[in-house]
């Protein structure tokens, strides 16, 4: 795999339709695009298993709730930063050892918070999969 000897213009991938891999023109002389080679096609081994609706309702839950769980932590981070910045405005525009402490101690608030929702989240996911066993 190699960019465009030619280097012309701002994507020096494109003389091979952005798929450098798949390219057969080592000097760089063809046209814009150049003959690409179509990937092959390996069979698979084995069989994909079925999908299991109740598994993946289970995983699709698991995803929306470490969605919240870091969507929660950002909230809060930025509820530690404008903390912080209205602490330093308050002592004239000086970051305080206090205000850098309440900021720490804030952002540790926060990871705790967000280890603690994950850690739900996980158990409620494990807590899913084997009513789907059960079933």
């Amino acid at each position: 795999m190699q960019r465009d000897p030619a280097k012309e213009g701002v994507n020096w991938y494109a003389y091979v339709g952005n798929r450098p891999t798949m390219g057969v023109d080592p000097e760089g002389l063809d046209g814009p695009i150049g003959p690409v080679v179509p990937p092959r096609r390996v069979p698979c081994p084995h069989k994909p298993k079925p999908k299991d609706p109740c598994k993946e309702a289970c995983y699709r839950q698991f995803q929306s709730d470490k969605s919240f769980c870091n969507l929660q932590a950002l909230l809060e981070t930025g509820i530690c930063t404008a903390a912080f910045a209205l602490c330093v405005e308050g002592t004239g525009g000086v970051a305080t050892p206090a205000c850098v402490w309440g900021y720490r101690l804030c952002l540790s608030a926060v990871l705790g918070h967000h280890a603690l929702c994950l850690a739900q989240a996980r158990a409620d996911l494990k807590l899913c999969l084997e009513r789907c066993k059960s079933k």
